[in-house]
């Protein structure tokens, strides 16, 4: 992988592809190879660049961000994407990580958050390539009476891995973390390859007990799940108080949470705020669940 990241910015505001170049270029992350203000044609321009990573607008002139996204992952295209937009429609960005965009930033654009996402996506690409040229060094120096019999691949454990993810976030001792793994597990089931919103009270039911599913069971599943998302935002909030680089806090900060709510958490924990102001998505918190669980599915 090169040491010096190639970007291609894809916005038709000229003043936002100035000011994504210079966050970029002043903070040593790499390079701008090529700027493009409209859709038409651009999925043929970014494949025939292959950047690092695709920073692009939602709405575009000629064809939009999703649709973009949607065919570069259909043509093979494996690296990272940022969709950024002033769109907050809770669909809409559930699409666009569906489709495989690894990040949604709001405009508009705040250098910190850019910062955090960028080097976050080349944190999971690298992860990826180190993967790569491991497994890669391995399959040339197996003996070759061993191929014939090769040990069995260890099954993806969906539940496992959920469990590992609010391990991270310090909640897996939540009651509400049993209803979030049960969550991701009917979604991953029934949803994941829809491009359709999520609807809680479809989910809430789905997951419920067999003959347990009243209004006041449901609402007891919703209020467990949102203490835990709310004990995460706690949790990761925190970390990034001792150190706005914690791995844990970059990871997750703006995937789960909407950058603007952590940062009012942060100042709530840090005594500057009285009032608990700080919102939880929980939409945003399980599509980007079930995009985690997703990505470390196919490094595994």
């Amino acid at each position: 992988m090169m040491n010096k990241c190639r970007f291609f910015l894809v916005d038709d505001d000229p003043a936002c592809c100035r000011m994504l170049g210079t966050i970029i270029e002043q903070s040593e992350l790499g390079t701008v190879i090529d700027i493009k203000h409209s859709g038409i044609g651009v999925v043929d321009s970014i494949l025939n660049a292959n950047p690092d990573i695709v920073i692009l607008d939602l709405l575009l002139p000629g064809m939009d961000g999703i649709s973009i996204v949607a065919e570069l992952r259909a043509k093979g295209f494996c690296n990272g994407i940022i969709m950024i937009s002033q769109v907050e429609k809770k669909h809409m960005i559930a699409q666009a990580y569906q489709m495989g965009v690894e990040f949604y930033i709001n405009k508009p654009i705040n250098k910190i958050e850019v910062l955090s996402v960028i080097t976050n996506v080349l944190y999971t690409q690298k992860l990826k390539f180190s993967l790569k040229v491991v497994h890669d060094s391995i399959n040339a120096l197996v003996i070759p009476q061993y191929i014939s019999n090769p040990a069995p691949k260890q099954p993806f454990e969906l539940k496992h891995c959920a469990l590992e993810i609010l391990s991270d976030m310090g909640i897996s001792g939540e009651p509400g973390s049993y209803d979030l793994v049960r969550i991701a597990e009917f979604l991953w089931d029934n949803k994941l390859s829809k491009n359709e919103p999520l609807r809680f009270r479809n989910i809430f039911e789905g997951i419920s007990t067999p003959g347990k599913n009243t209004p006041k069971d449901i609402k007891a599943i919703e209020q467990r799940v949102r203490r835990a998302v709310k004990q995460a935002m706690t949790n990761i909030s925190a970390l990034g108080l001792e150190d706005f680089q914690n791995p844990i806090f970059e990871r997750y900060s703006h995937r789960f949470f909407d950058f603007n709510e952590i940062r009012r958490k942060m100042r709530e924990l840090s005594g500057k705020e009285t009032s608990n102001n700080a919102k939880i998505d929980l939409r945003r918190f399980i599509n980007a669940f079930l995009i985690e669980i997703r990505s470390r599915k196919e490094i595994s």
